[in-house]
């Protein structure tokens, strides 16, 4: 019998985390802390973290192909300032992840 969890994780509990800690976290404190930085630059900072995040749980071309989703929810919260488009775009990617075979 297959638990509920990993999906729920998968879809709900690590946009939201991830989400909260990057994007509203470190990529506005970054663009705060360095404003001459700010923009695309602060954003590729944040995505290369959030991948090298990704890498203690999973291989590293899994941890160098969440970079590119990273820099659209980057982007997304730098243009709009809106965490919960951030998380709903985020579990939609993991949703599309999740379809295709990924393990939960």
């Amino acid at each position: 019998m297959t638990t509920a969890w990993p999906w729920l994780a998968s879809l709900l509990v690590y946009p939201l985390l991830e989400e909260l800690v990057f994007r509203a976290g470190l990529l506005h404190w970054a663009d705060a802390r360095w404003p001459l930085w700010r923009g695309w630059r602060t954003n590729l900072g944040v995505s290369l973290l959030f991948g090298l995040a990704h890498a203690w749980a999973w291989p590293w071309i899994h941890a160098l192909a969440v970079v590119l989703p990273s820099l659209a929810l980057g982007w997304l919260m730098q243009r709009h300032g809106r965490l919960a488009w951030c998380v709903l775009l985020h579990s939609a990617f993991n949703a599309v992840h999740l379809m295709f075979g990924a393990p939960a």
